[in-house]
């Protein structure tokens, strides 16, 4: 069961103008005012909505439940719908799912269960449509909506990193706390969220949040938008080897 949860779940400063004002040495010991929930929504969004339409990615997702993890990796460049280089990976518990595209073949390795096959403009389209950032990211961001992110607040900003908590007080935390009680604890009450968000001139790096429930349970998420952010194609050296699926 824990297996399938796996497979299934698989932001700002304002500048402002000098003015003459006397020098005050305690403003040295203040802290610099926190970013903003709705900039770190911001952030979020529009990072995300970048994505959406990249020809060239780098994504890695992960889920960790009881300190089982399962990761998913997608790195391609297209143009069009030419692929020009394709990496995919899944690793649940010792299982290994791999698939290569370069030079206009497909390479798969299912646990040392290799094969290659040539592609064509059909099969070419389906796998950009299929391993899209909008496909590969849709389980995330059925959990992390913006009521989820509403429902937290800023505690903590340094040097890009924000650190958000679970804010009880706000109208809409109740419901969102059912709902995910429901989808992710089968109904045991969600009792506290963390999310730390990485950014770098206005754009997120990565998301973790960590959900735990009244009994100890917690599921950890992790969305990095780019997991290398020089991509470098290295592809194995067995390659040529692959059967030829016919």
């Amino acid at each position: 069961m824990r297996k399938m949860v796996l497979m299934m779940l698989m932001m700002s400063f304002l500048l402002v103008g000098c003015v003459n004002t006397p020098i005050d040495d305690d403003d040295d010991d203040k802290e610099e005012p926190l970013i903003t929930l709705s900039e770190v929504l911001g952030l979020v969004n529009e990072t995300k909505n970048h994505y959406l339409t990249a020809s060239n990615i780098d994504i890695l997702l992960e889920t960790e439940i009881n300190n089982e993890v399962a990761s998913l990796r997608v790195n391609y460049e297209i143009d069009g719908f030419t692929i020009e280089n394709f990496k995919y990976a899944v690793e649940i518990d010792s299982e290994v799912y791999e698939t290569y595209i370069t030079e206009g073949i497909q390479y798969i390795n299912f646990n040392n269960q290799k094969s290659q096959k040539t592609i064509d403009r059909d099969l070419s389209r389906k796998v950009i449509s299929e391993y899209s950032f909008n496909v590969i990211t849709e389980n995330f961001f059925k959990i992390h909506t913006n009521d989820y992110f509403n429902c937290l607040k800023v505690v903590s900003e340094k040097d890009g990193l924000v650190t958000l908590t679970l804010d009880k007080t706000k109208t809409n935390t109740l419901e969102t706390l059912n709902r995910l009680s429901e989808e992710l604890f089968n109904g045991i009450t969600v009792d506290s969220i963390e999310v730390k968000i990485n950014y770098i001139n206005d754009e997120v790096i990565n998301i973790e949040s960590v959900i735990g429930s009244i009994e100890g349970a917690e599921i950890r998420f992790l969305l990095n938008f780019t997991a290398n952010t020089h991509s470098i194609f290295n592809y194995p050296d067995d390659l040529a080897d692959y059967p030829v699926q016919e």
